[in-house]
């Protein structure tokens, strides 16, 4: 292999190692994302139960007004 070629070489692999950098660094931004999605999905989650909690307790409510 010539000098040349060599050096080309090389600026290939520093290529290569800067976009498993940057692919690195997006994939722990993905990750953390997912996480908010997650931790969204739960809060979401958690409103629908209470929710569901007060429409039970209204239901119970209604019925012992009624009754």
């Amino acid at each position: 292999m010539n000098a040349d070629g060599g050096a080309r070489c090389g600026e290939w692999v520093k290529m290569g190692y800067a976009q498993a950098e940057m692919g690195y660094a997006q994939a722990e931004m993905g990750y953390a994302q997912a996480e908010m999605g997650c931790a969204q999905a739960e809060m979401g989650c958690a409103q629908v139960e209470r929710m569901r909690m007060c429409t039970a307790l209204n239901w119970v409510g209604a019925a012992m007004v009624a009754g």
